[in-house]
């Protein structure tokens, strides 16, 4: 009866990984239990204030466990990470979109980066960020700057810090998220899935104890 339960468990885990799999939740990473309920929480503790939330889990430092990049549309877009000494999702980097941002954020687990974008009436920007276990670091920005806010008093354009042609951000913008894949999935989904990992994983078959097997009696 134990071996029939913990197969039972067992197979209905590797179907929902499977499902997961096969919706692009979940790719080539792993979410253990304790890392879904932290995850959880953190999307639990969400205040949408009528605005809607996207999230992914993806593995984006390399370590081959998912993160959550999480996206509040015009106000954030932060990324998690589940750290096994705290036992809790620690937030590894996060930026502000703008007021005036409509869009997603991109990430990309092959390049280990994600692009945090923004739009104000400042203007708009792009800000490339890789990781690495739990360090970050910007690899990349492209700014434009609305002539009403720029110091020179005309539209600026730059990259990395630098002032360049309109032409040349165009043409970096354009080839900016090639290879990278925009983080869409509604935060119920993601919500929904972690739950199902998290109670999936901390359900404990039934223990019995074991069969003993007869033996015959020696009579002396």
């Amino acid at each position: 009866m134990k071996k029939i339960r913990l197969i039972t468990v067992a197979v209905l885990v590797l179907m929902i990984i499977m499902t997961l799999t096969c919706c692009g939740k979940i790719q080539r990473d792993v979410v253990s239990a304790e890392a879904a309920i932290a995850y959880v929480a953190v999307l639990e503790d969400i205040d949408l204030d009528g605005r809607h939330a996207y999230a992914v889990l993806e593995d984006v430092n390399g370590d081959e466990k998912a993160e959550l990049i999480l996206e509040v549309n015009s106000s954030f877009v932060d990324v998690y990470t589940y750290d096994d000494e705290a036992e809790e999702a620690i937030k590894l980097y996060g930026r502000t979109l703008g007021k005036l941002y409509e869009g997603w954020a991109y990430y990309s687990n092959e390049r280990n980066q994600v692009i945090f974008p923004s739009a104000s009436t400042g203007g708009e920007s792009y800000y490339v960020v890789e990781f690495s276990g739990n360090n970050s670091k910007l690899v990349k920005s492209l700014r434009r700057i609305n002539s009403d806010h720029s110091e020179s008093g005309v539209e600026e354009y730059l990259i990395n810090g630098k002032n360049v042609e309109i032409q040349d951000y165009e043409a970096a913008s354009e080839i900016l998220t090639e290879g990278f894949t925009t983080v869409e999935t509604e935060v119920e989904t993601i919500l929904e899935s972690l739950r199902t990992i998290a109670e999936t994983y901390t359900t404990e078959p039934e223990t019995t104890e074991p069969d003993v097997p007869e033996t015959d009696t020696v009579v002396e």
